[in-house]
């Protein structure tokens, strides 16, 4: 008899029945709205104040490329331009399924 067929992928590793392969997130959705919050009220803040941020209101160790990597995925790079920008605006941002009103105020 021959062999049976094989169904990993092309990491060596077998898929879970439906679930979603890859790592959790450290980000979870609620601390994502809570990361632009910071962003929106700081505005002179850095990826590194957004950590520190993080782990101290949530114990919650990430690095900057985390954060970087999730304000990407939700079309959020170029937020910290907007909240920089000069001038008095009010947008709607969309991020992890809601809308967040975030006022961008000028220094």
């Amino acid at each position: 008899m021959g062999q049976s067929p094989t169904f990993e992928n092309s990491n060596g590793d077998f898929p879970r029945e439906g679930g979603k392969r890859g790592r959790k997130k450290k980000i979870k959705k609620r601390i994502f709205g809570r990361i632009v919050k910071y962003i929106v009220d700081h505005p002179r803040s850095t990826l590194k104040d957004v950590a520190a941020f993080l782990k101290d209101e949530y114990k919650l160790e990430v690095s900057m490329k985390t954060i970087e990597r999730e304000l990407e995925e939700y079309d959020l790079s170029d937020l910290y331009k907007l909240v920089r920008a000069k001038e008095k605006r009010t947008v709607h941002v969309n991020y992890a399924g809601g809308w967040l009103l975030a006022p961008f105020i000028a220094d």
